[in-house]
């Protein structure tokens, strides 16, 4: 199994974004948006309910650490939010599926996942539901050259393993290797 990347490039981004909103459905193209905003493991991000929304606070119990966290929404997550309410579901990213509808559950890990799958062909690069993740620590990192900003929002125990986690570590020897010359 290949590893999956963050996508480092803005027109990379519009190019999956412009991707999944012509083939997919909204829900499946605001979890997207929404996660890029937020870095929330895609478990986390699928579970959201409005009522962990507070005004423009998220509050979520992750999963796998079990640790709360609160994230201040940005203006994009927002939009999607005030959006998605309009539906009056109970999930930020409700199944609209015949099947789940009776059953109020969010859409799919695999459904995501699915998606991303088929938008990875138009950029060249391997992406998944952890992209989000990924692509948000990356272009954090990029914007504020703060490492320890993004491990702590990212919830990792060592800088080496962010960097690693969010592909700097490549780009660093790629530039090493092509931009110095004996």
């Amino acid at each position: 199994m290949n590893e999956v990347s963050a996508i480092k490039s803005k027109a990379d981004l519009e190019r999956v974004e412009t991707f999944i909103t012509k083939h997919y459905s909204e829900v499946i193209s605001d979890a997207w948006r929404f996660g890029l905003q937020v870095s929330l493991r895609v478990s986390d991000l699928l579970a959201i309910e409005f009522s962990d929304i507070k005004n423009d606070m998220l509050t979520v119990k992750a999963q796998k650490t079990n640790k709360s966290i609160q994230i201040r929404l940005n203006g994009k997550a927002l939009d999607i939010v005030k959006r998605r309410k309009t539906y009056g579901n109970k999930y930020l990213f409700q199944s609209t599926s015949n099947r789940a509808k009776s059953t109020n559950k969010p859409i799919t890990r695999q459904t995501l996942s699915k998606a991303l799958q088929d938008a990875s062909s138009i950029i060249d690069t391997v992406i998944n539901t952890h992209s989000m993740r990924k692509t948000w620590g990356y272009f954090q990192y990029r914007n504020t050259n703060n490492i320890a900003l993004v491990q702590k929002a990212l919830q990792h125990s060592s800088t080496a393993h962010t960097l690693r986690y969010i592909g700097i570590d490549q780009d660093e020897l790629d530039n090493a290797f092509t931009c110095f010359e004996l």
